[in-house]
């Protein structure tokens, strides 16, 4: 398997985040569903591993204090999903 640039995995890291921020909430279910559960989903997993944050942080990409916070993001993500949320539950409720 061939490494990815650190601009490369740079630009997947931005858009795993943007995926996750309260603009969600004037999507569509359907648009609400792909960007968390697909897209997002896959960018935690990937692209706010620890593995990948360090490499950022390495690179110079991404200070210390956003590391900190990618993990939280992270953390946070694996603990909701111990349920299975639907969307209506994603637009209301206070872990969301």
């Amino acid at each position: 398997m061939t490494d990815i640039s650190a601009r490369t995995l740079f630009c997947l890291y931005r858009d795993t985040v943007a995926r996750a921020t309260s603009a969600i909430l004037s999507k569509s279910d359907d648009e609400i569903a792909y960007d968390l559960f697909e897209a997002f989903d896959v960018g935690a997993h990937s692209f706010l591993h620890e593995e990948s944050l360090a490499r950022l942080h390495r690179a110079g990409r991404l200070s210390a204090e956003v590391v900190s916070l990618s993990r939280q993001l992270r953390a946070r993500w694996l603990a909701l999903q111990d349920h299975d949320w639907s969307v209506a539950e994603i637009r209301t409720h206070p872990a969301w």
